[in-house]
């Protein structure tokens, strides 16, 4: 088991045993799906109700670093840790600013997937909500054609999240592209 899942795996631990809402995000939702082989970080989306407590929790495991500052991905908390040599992101209010407004990442029971990995729950985010996180974030071009891509042809799970991601402003290509897929599927 490489470091990534071993960090993962005593992370979720220690946040499930908090009962906090949260999820797993970002290149380790692609690795997954089976759509990377690798992620290089933990990227860890909480609800701004439990942010705190998943902050205290992490502070007592790992060595806090200064956040990077982005003028389109701004959350209402970010976080950023170094455990075992493996970043981790906290994020809670995880928003991203484009041409038509502010989407906002859902964390919420209905965004959740979980899966177990040995006796450990592990709570995915969608690849639906990532397909549209990456299609809004600048240098994610190629991440949000892979994913376009995969849920054209294999077909969306969760159409009802990609439903709802429309009641949200959003720029007319990619309203399209959703509906597109709501559509096909």
């Amino acid at each position: 088991m490489d470091t990534i899942t071993t960090s993962l795996l005593f992370i979720a631990g220690e946040l499930n045993a908090i009962h906090a809402q949260w999820g797993i995000g970002g290149s380790l939702v692609l690795k997954h799906h089976g759509l990377i082989q690798n992620a290089r970080d933990i990227d860890l989306l909480v609800s701004e109700a439990d942010i705190d407590r998943v902050v205290a929790r992490i502070d007592a495991l790992a060595q806090r670093q200064e956040a990077p500052i982005s003028e389109t991905c701004k959350s209402a908390h970010f976080y950023n840790y170094l455990y075992k040599g493996i970043s981790i992101d906290v994020i809670a209010g995880f928003t991203i600013y484009h041409t038509e407004g502010a989407y906002i990442f859902p964390v919420d029971a209905k965004a959740i997937s979980m899966h177990a990995l040995g006796d450990t729950r592990l709570p995915y985010t969608s690849l639906e909500d990532w397909f549209i996180a990456y299609t809004l974030m600048p240098g994610r071009e190629a991440k949000a054609s892979m994913l376009f891509e995969y849920l054209q042809r294999q077909g969306v799970v969760r159409r009802d999240l990609l439903k709802r991601s429309l009641l949200q402003p959003l720029p007319e290509a990619l309203r399209s592209k959703i509906i597109s897929l709501i559509q096909k599927n």
